[in-house]
């Protein structure tokens, strides 16, 4: 329904339930109109078939009572009576089925009174959270900047007293009778003490403030509380001082805070905008007739409806409307659209004319009196004042030799421009301009058939920003990618494809989003910019159909975390670019770095251990203990005393000859050659071999104690490192006890049948002699 907000200047957000036909009593001239009533959460709103005859915004939460209501007196019957806080009233009637339209806007009343209710526990809890924190409201200017910096009247006496009567018999703010005597006076412009209340009420900031209580306030307090907005502020700082520069309020003082201070606002507000050029010009317009929230509110209007998209960093809207008006300049003046046309202007001759609403293009004054009907008629006035101008100086353009005469022509004709009248004079009389901007151009077109061109031309807008926006990504990522133009525009396409396909899922995730938790726009990069910008869902659709081998999930996320260095959860299309040159084009050791980094943070992360080790959880089994000792190596408990054991006595070879010795300190133990190195315990220089000699020689060095065959166990005071070591002499002790069992069963027979009869076997150290 933006075409209801749009005719009424409502807030886009505002949602028609429904409309009837009705009449409205006006008692300026007692008389019932025929029109259609409007109801909406917020609004009711009345407006005449006759257009521009009469219109009545009316806001629900001011309405005090509805009632219904019959006067034979005034012809009306079947009727309804809305009452205001003020006690102003509004009688409505003939309606079809009344008792429906008391309901829906009592429900709504009903609605607001809650919505209320909520909205002051809210600001009291506000209030007393940033208590300590230094009062906001004591900086704000309440008073518009001209009361400070007085300006001349520019409105005669006369002009004065018709609007006062005006104001008298129409009413005041947002619920007065709008009608035709208002756009009359408007032609003749605002008396200073009336401008910015008339251009609240025309631009829809009055209701919208109503709506939103002490939110200028509360953005500033995040401001100062959080710092939201550093790239802003620097934008806003370097700008402050080129804003009506030859105007003492800004020249330093209270108008540059107060500006300071909307623009920051704003950019808080609208964190996608934040803030752009020109803007800080329109808003030093606005704050010489209004005080700071009011100029804020009117600057919402006019960034938000009245000029939607114009201030960003691409100026989508103000491109949109150059389109437009080319249209409009074909229409309405072909053999000039056709010189433009070869001039190469049609599409951009306008440009810096609708960004600041004239209020660059020609002096303050004249400018001011546009403003006064801009608010008004909306972006209609701007076509339609633009129209004129090239009109007027259709004979020039048109003989021009180059695009360079032109637009020559057409400043010398914007110096002219001027609010005072002065008869046969080379100035031009703003007031006259409009007029006959009026009289050329004014039933030419309308708001509605502006919408619908727009619609006509964004798309064709959008598509050349990004168009353009390929280019240069291309351009940018190529320094630095492996990839070559080719190979990154086919990408990029794919990204772009990806990304649109997976928009509705996206959207659910977006709308789930708080203002609060939005950022602000970064500095200016190309790949930062663009909106195909990759989070982890859309990078692993798109990183494993790149890839020329099958990969798993683990490689992707640890590729995302090596990229995303600011762990933002957003990559851009030259991270993208850049891995999959490496990958696909690279090097061997480019290559190999590649995938190392992937195996170290910050690619790897110590949570994937858990698809690796397979760790047992919630086991119903007994968990296992072990006595100190056995993991300091006891000699006979110990599983590694127990293989040394079992090891030992498979692998060392005693000598008979040891059997009959008994005074010898030092036993031979042999050990196979064939033996693998590692198995080999006594193999010379081993630990394991000069550490069982020590302890057999530490044993024969005691002499009251004989050293017997049957006992090598480890005296008392050995220590408890050796006890390996002890382990394996230990079952050489236990193989010589049974080979001593075994020869003590020999008989003499067995002896003869061995050639050893009458022989006597030599002592150890003859043998050895």
């Amino acid at each position: 329904m933006i075409w209801y907000s749009c005719r009424f200047s409502l807030p886009y957000t505002e949602k028609l339930d429904g409309d009837t036909v009705c009449r409205l009593y006006c008692p300026y001239d007692k008389r019932n109109v025929l029109g259609q009533l409007y109801i909406s959460p917020n609004f009711v709103c009345f407006a005449s078939r006759t257009e521009r005859l009469v219109t009545v915004i009316l806001l629900m939460k001011e309405l005090k009572n509805v009632e219904e209501y019959k006067s034979w007196d005034d012809g009306i019957r079947n009727g309804i009576k809305i009452t205001l806080n003020d006690e102003n009233s509004f009688i409505l009637s003939a309606f079809t089925d009344r008792n429906t339209v008391i309901k829906r806007i009592e429900w709504f009343r009903t609605q607001q009174t809650a919505r209320q209710f909520v909205q002051k526990s809210d600001s009291k809890t506000r209030s007393s959270s940033s208590s300590s924190l230094p009062s906001i409201a004591e900086k704000i200017n309440p008073e518009p900047l001209c009361s400070q910096f007085p300006f001349a009247q520019n409105t005669t006496e006369k002009v004065k007293k018709r609007w006062e009567r005006l104001l008298k018999e129409y009413g005041h703010g947002i619920s007065m009778y709008r009608t035709i005597e208002l756009h009359r006076l408007l032609l003749e412009g605002i008396p200073l003490e009336y401008r910015g209340e008339i251009w609240r009420i025309c631009a829809g900031a009055a209701a919208e403030m109503a709506l939103n209580p002490g939110e200028y306030e509360a953005l500033l307090k995040r401001n100062s509380s959080q710092d939201r907005c550093p790239i802003a502020m620097e934008e806003i700082e370097r700008d402050l001082h080129r804003s009506l520069p030859e105007h003492p309020a800004f020249q330093g003082g209270p108008g540059i805070d107060s500006l300071r201070r909307v623009l920051t606002a704003y950019a808080i507000r609208n964190p996608n905008i934040g803030y752009c050029q020109a803007m800080n010009i329109v808003g030093s317009v606005l704050l010489l007739f209004n005080n700071e929230e009011q100029a804020f509110w009117v600057l919402v209007a006019i960034c938000e409806r009245l000029l939607p998209d114009y201030y960003n960093t691409k100026v989508v809207g103000a491109l949109v409307d150059q389109g437009v008006f080319s249209d409009l300049v074909e229409r309405n003046l072909p053999e000039l659209h056709s010189k433009l046309t070869e001039l190469g202007l049609h599409d951009m001759i306008a440009l810096s004319w609708f960004l600041t609403i004239f209020l660059n293009s020609i002096k303050f004054d004249a400018a001011v009196r546009i403003l006064d009907l801009f608010f008004f008629d909306g972006a209609k006035l701007m076509f339609q004042i633009a129209l004129e101008m090239l009109k007027e100086n259709s004979d020039q353009i048109v003989s021009a030799k180059d695009e360079g005469e032109a637009l020559i022509t057409l400043s010398r004709y914007t110096e002219r421009i001027t609010n005072t009248h002065v008869e046969n004079s080379t100035e031009i009389f703003i007031g006259n301009l409009i007029s006959n901007s009026y009289r050329d151009f004014g039933d030419s077109f309308t708001n509605e058939d502006i919408e619908k061109l727009r619609l006509k031309h964004r798309l064709k807008v959008v598509q050349n920003l990004e168009d353009s926006q390929m280019r240069s990504i291309i351009k940018s990522v190529g320094r630095d990618c492996k990839l070559d133009p080719t190979e990154l525009e086919l990408l990029y396409n794919l990204v772009k494809e990806e990304h649109l396909l997976s928009w509705p899922s996206r959207l659910a995730h977006i709308n789930h989003k708080s203002i609060g938790s939005q950022e602000e726009r970064p500095r200016f990069d190309p790949c930062m910019h663009s909106q195909y910008r990759l989070d982890f869902d859309l990078f692993a659709q798109v990183l494993p159909r790149l890839l020329p081998w099958p990969s798993n999930e683990i490689f992707v996320v640890r590729c995302f975390r090596l990229l995303d260095v600011n762990e933002t959860g957003i990559l851009t299309f030259r991270d993208l670019s850049c891995l999959l040159g490496s990958i696909l084009k690279g090097d061997p050791i480019e290559k190999v770095t590649l995938f190392y980094k992937c195996h170290i943070p910050p690619a790897f992360n110590m949570s994937d251990l858990e698809d690796v080790i397979d760790l047992p959880k919630d086991s119903d089994e007994p968990e296992l203990a072990m006595e100190a000792s056995h993991l300091l190596g006891s000699a006979k408990t110990s599983p590694k005393s127990s293989s040394s054991r079992s090891n030992s006595s498979s692998l060392i070879e005693i000598q008979p000859e040891a059997l009959l010795t008994t005074n010898e300190a030092e036993i031979d133990i042999d050990v196979p050659e064939s033996m693998p190195c590692s198995s080999r315990a006594t193999e010379v220089g081993s630990p394991l071999l000069s550490e069982s000699s020590s302890m057999v020689r530490l044993n024969s060095d005691k002499p009251s104690s004989p050293l017997h065959s049957d006992d090598f166990s480890l005296p008392e005071k050995a220590a408890s490192e050796i006890s390996d070591s002890f382990s394996l002499v230990e079952e050489a002790n236990d193989a010589l006890k049974t080979l001593a069992e075994k020869m003590q069963s020999v008989t003499l027979q067995e002896l003869q049948k061995l050639n050893l009869n009458e022989k006597t076997l030599p002592s150890i150290n003859q043998r050895r002699s």
